[in-house]
C-alpha cells in the first residue's frame, strides 16, 4: 500500500469521527433533538396556521403550557382551535390526533400574552396516549445563560416547523431546518429582546422553537434560545402607467424572541 493511500485512508476516518461526533447534530444529540421534536406541533383555526410547543412548568404538581406566537390566537377566528398531536401505535408507526383548544371563553381570551412580545401561552392538557416529551422549563434560555455565552452569534440552531403549513409527513411531524445565529452581541438583553436568525422561514413557522446546543459543553441537553415570530423582508415597488407592482423578498434572516423573555411568558400563568 503507498503512502498516499494510507494517508488518504487515515484522512477519510478523521472525516467520519468528526462527522458523527463533532457538530452539536452529531449522534450524541440525535436523541435530544427528536425529543423537541415531539414538543412541537401544527395549531391551526382551519383557516391559518402556527407552530406550537409543550413546556413542562417547573411546580407542584406540574403542569403544561403551550406556547406559541400571540398574533395566530389574535387573529384565529372563533373560540377554538385545533393542535396535531400524534400518537404511536404497536408497530412504531405514528397517527395524528386533532386535539380540540378553546382558546376563548365568551369572547375573552384564554391565553396570556406577554406585556410587550409577540408570545402567548395557554395551560394544556395532552390526552392520553399522545407522543410528547415537554420541554422543561430549565431548558430555556436564561439570562445567566446568555453571560455565559452559552449561544453566541454563528452558533448552528435548529428550528422545528410547519412552513406554509407543511407536515413532514401524515401523522403531523414537524419540518426541521438547520441555520445560525446572526446577531451579536445577545447581551445586555435590555438591548437585545430579539436577535436575527439566518434561516429560510414562513407563514406557519411562527412559535417554532429555536433551539441550541452549547458550544462549549459535550452531552447536554438542547437550550431554547428562543421562539420565531417573524422574518427580514426587502420591498420593492415599481409603478408604470398602466401597472404598480410591489415585491416582497426574504431576506432568509428570522427574528427570534430571546429565551429569557420565553421564560417570562410561561411564568405568567402563575400569576
Amino acid at each position: 500500500m503507498t503512502l498516499r493511500l494510507q494517508l488518504r485512508r487515515v484522512v477519510f476516518r478523521v472525516g467520519i469521527v468528526f462527522a458523527c461526533c463533532g457538530s452539536s447534530g452529531g449522534l450524541f444529540a440525535a436523541e435530544s433533538i427528536e425529543d423537541v421534536l415531539s414538543a412541537t406541533f401544527r395549531v391551526t383555526d382551519r383557516k391559518t396556521s402556527a407552530t406550537c410547543f409543550v413546556v413542562e412548568r417547573d411546580v407542584k404538581p406540574q403542569s403544561l403550557v403551550l406556547v406559541t406566537a400571540a398574533h395566530f390566537f389574535e387573529q384565529a377566528t372563533g373560540d377554538e382551535c385545533w393542535v396535531m398531536l400524534r400518537t404511536r401505535q404497536p408497530d412504531d408507526s405514528y397517527v395524528r390526533h386533532e386535539h380540540r383548544l378553546v382558546v376563548r371563553e365568551e369572547s375573552k381570551p384564554r391565553w396570556k400574552k406577554h406585556p410587550e412580545q409577540d408570545l402567548a401561552v395557554l395551560a394544556i392538557e395532552l390526552p392520553d396516549g399522545v407522543e410528547c416529551t415537554p420541554i422543561r422549563f430549565q431548558q430555556i434560555a436564561s439570562e445567566a445563560d446568555l453571560k455565559a455565552r452559552r449561544i453566541r452569534v454563528a452558533q448552528e440552531a435548529w428550528i422545528p416547523g410547519f412552513p406554509a403549513q407543511l407536515e413532514a409527513n401524515p401523522a403531523g411531524w414537524p419540518v426541521l431546518r438547520r441555520g445560525s445565529i446572526a446577531t451579536h452581541p445577545l447581551v445586555p438583553l435590555a438591548a437585545a429582546k430579539t436577535m436575527i436568525v439566518h434561516v429560510s422561514s414562513f407563514g406557519g413557522d411562527s412559535g417554532s422553537p429555536v433551539f441550541v446546543f452549547p458550544t462549549t459543553e459535550r452531552n447536554t441537553s438542547p437550550l431554547v434560545a428562543g421562539v420565531l415570530l417573524g422574518m427580514h423582508r426587502q420591498t420593492d415597488k415599481s409603478s408604470s402607467a398602466f401597472e404598480e407592482r410591489t415585491i416582497h423578498t426574504p431576506l432568509d434572516l428570522a427574528i427570534v424572541v430571546q429565551g429569557p423573555l420565553v421564560r417570562e411568558a410561561v411564568e405568567l400563568l402563575a400569576k
